[in-house]
């Protein structure tokens, strides 16, 4: 909504002068687009939460060692961090995730994508050791909480 008030805010401003140069009316198309209503199905939305979250979680791994530049980078994309672990504050979702990751047999994990509430994604990458006998070791895990909103507005930057 408040884009839409800005939007028209800047275009009643220049519509005394008449005179919006290209740059200006590029800002009014772009402000209205990103404050459109668009129709995104389930399927596009964990498609493009996954696109979203994979090369975030891996910058957040390489830089896993800086909190100040995790913390930048989680305010730069509105995104939060969750590193999973059972000293963490966990909400019950997460806590279930890494209780799985933790009772795995052996096997190679994957990432996971659930849906928390009814306007938040959670997407958690686990990390493993591959043992001599082929089979792996859950170390730690990560996650990354996200709105649906910050996911769909980046459907529109692709």
């Amino acid at each position: 909504m408040s884009r839409i008030a800005f939007t028209l805010a800047i275009a009643m401003c220049f519509s005394c002068n008449k005179s919006l140069n290209q740059e200006q009316r590029e800002e009014i198309r772009d402000n209205m687009k990103k404050g459109e209503i668009r129709k995104v199905s389930e399927a596009e939305l964990l498609e493009a939460a996954y696109a979203y979250a994979r090369p975030l979680a891996t910058t957040l791994e390489s830089i896993s060692d800086s909190p100040a530049k995790i913390d930048s980078l989680c305010k730069a994309q509105g995104v939060i961090f969750v590193p999973l672990s059972s000293s963490s504050n966990l909400t019950e979702v997460e806590a279930q995730i890494l209780e799985a990751y933790q009772n795995n047999r052996g096997e190679k994990l994957s990432e996971n994508m659930q849906k928390v509430g009814t306007d938040s994604l959670l997407y958690t990458r686990p990390a493993q050791l591959e043992r001599p006998d082929g089979s792996y070791e859950f170390m730690k895990a990560i996650g990354i909480r996200m709105s649906r909103k910050q996911v769909v507005l980046s459907m529109s930057n692709e």
